[in-house]
Formats: C-alpha cells, structure tokens, sequence
C-alpha cells in the first residue's frame, strides 16, 4: 500500500511541477523550434530576432505561444509519468540491492529507464507542438490547432504518424534523463552535506534543478535536433538520413542551432520544475505517509 501511496505521490507532485516549467520555458522553446527549422539557404537570425519575428507576426498568444495546450498537457502527464517511474525504479533498485543507496550511478540508471516510459509520452506531444511551432516560419498556416494537426496526421499517416520521431525521442529521453538525474541527484548531496535531503533551503534544490536541466539539454541535443527536423517534415527519412543530411548540407555546428537558449531557458525552467515537485511532494508526503524517507 505505502509503494502506491508514493507512486500516486510522485505523479501528482509532477503533475504541478510540469505545468509550472511548461508555462516559463514555452516561449523559448518555440524560439529554439525557429532555430532548428531555418534552412540552409536563409539567413542567420539571433534569438532575440526570432523572439521580435514571431512577436511582430502573430503576438504573444499566437506567436510564442503558439500550440501551448498540446504541450502543457503533455509536460503535465510527462512529468508524472517520469518522476513516478523513476523514483519507483530507484526505489525497487535499493530495496533489491541496499548498499547501492548512496552510489552515484543508480539515479543515472533509474533516470535512463524512466527515459523510456516518458519517451512514448512524449512523442506525439511533440510532434503536435513542433508542427504548430514551426508555423511562425510559414506564411499560410496549414493547422488550426492542436486537435487539427492530430486529425491530419492521422488521417494522411494514420496512428503512427503521431510517434513520428520516436527513435530521435528516446535517443534523447534515455541519456539525457540519466544526465538529469544524476546531476540532480549529486548536486543536492553535495549541499546537503551532513544534514537529510528535506533540510535542504529552496535555493539549493533551485540550482540543483537548473543544473539538471542543462545537463539534460546538453547530453544528446543532437537527437533533439533531427526529431524535429523529422517532425516537421513530410516525408518518410528516418533519423539516419536526416542526421546525415544536416551534417552534410550544414555542417557539425547545425546539430546544436539552438542550444544557447535551449540551455538558458532549462536553467531557470528546471529550477522551478523541482522546486515545486520537491514543495508539494514534501506536504504530501508529510500528509499521507506517517515516516518520511
């Protein structure tokens, strides 16, 4: 009963902290979504240009936010399906195996397994968002909405059309959630010292989350690059091709177009990501469990 109690624990703690990063690293993800989907033939833009671009075209509603719902629902269940996975597994792991506790690799591998989980999750989320996105580079808009680009791509594809990107996914999910974790995981340790986890001042989980996110972000990029190339485009190239094609038409370099912001914006967006996890993890906990871990 208690392995439950913190299963559903864990999912409605991330359920909040996914609404709450979702709503602050929107805008830059659509700025990031500008910078992998220019061609090679166009001009460079900054990300400051591409934020007054897009603002100038469709405002702040329709522009930066552009296709927000289908994300802020996905980051919502992402992040209860990822933190709920991962701290089970972690959990099992010990259980099975208690002097692992405190070694460094375990939340790196329980974070690589939750990967896979939030992955399928994640994929048509994506997919819905990039194509929204990616129509601030457009002069007419082929989609209406979210609930438009599922109907389309379902009707010209069908299901599977929606996982369209589901390798580049899981090649990103899986070593960049091990990355997340781990940093994550050590940098509270490393503050933490001598004194429990829970004691930790809401700075120190701030920096350990920003720090995971750029850990996270920086660990395989390059998939997140070709998934939305995938995604976006039309055609059926598979992750290979379109990896070779951007080396080849645009050099090492495109695989990070992006990264900058990419990495800023998960600074501050995981820093409140698990601060708010942490904070109401913690109530419930104190509320629903009678010992703390």
């Amino acid at each position: 009963m208690e392995h439950f109690i913190r299963f559903n624990i864990d999912a409605i703690a991330g359920v909040g902290a996914g609404m709450v990063c979702k709503v602050v690293e929107y805008p830059f993800d659509t700025v990031k979504v500008m910078h992998q989907t220019r061609q090679p033939h166009e001009p460079r833009i900054s990300s400051m240009g591409h934020v007054m671009r897009v603002y100038q075209r469709n405002g702040v509603r329709h522009g930066l936010y552009m296709g927000m719902l289908s994300p802020l629902l996905g980051s919502m269940a992402e992040n209860a399906v990822l933190l709920a996975s991962y701290n089970l597994t972690k959990n099992q792991f010990i259980s099975f195996f208690p002097s692992t506790k405190k070694e460094p690799w375990v939340p790196a591998l329980s974070g690589a397994v939750a990967g896979i989980a939030t992955g399928y999750v994640l994929t048509p989320v994506e997919l819905v968002k990039c194509k929204l996105q990616n129509q601030n580079n457009l002069t007419v808009k082929e989609f209406r909405g979210p609930f438009d680009v599922v109907r389309k791509t379902i009707a010209s594809r069908g299901v599977a059309g929606l996982f369209e990107g589901i390798s580049a996914t899981l090649l990103r999910e899986i070593p960049g959630n091990a990355a997340w974790f781990f940093t994550y995981e050590t940098a509270r340790r490393w503050f933490a010292g001598e004194r429990h986890l829970d004691e930790l001042k809401p700075y120190e989980t701030m920096v350990s989350g920003g720090l995971a996110g750029m850990a996270y972000w920086t660990a395989f990029y390059p998939a997140d690059t070709v998934k939305t190339a995938m995604q976006v485009s039309s055609g059926d190239r598979g992750f290979v091709a379109i990896f070779r094609h951007i080396l080849r038409e645009e050099g090492f370099t495109a695989l990070y177009k992006g990264w900058g912001i990419t990495a800023a914006r998960a600074s501050v967006s995981n820093a409140l990501l698990f601060y708010a996890y942490s904070t109401v993890e913690k109530l419930l906990r104190k509320t629903f469990l009678t010992e703390s871990d």
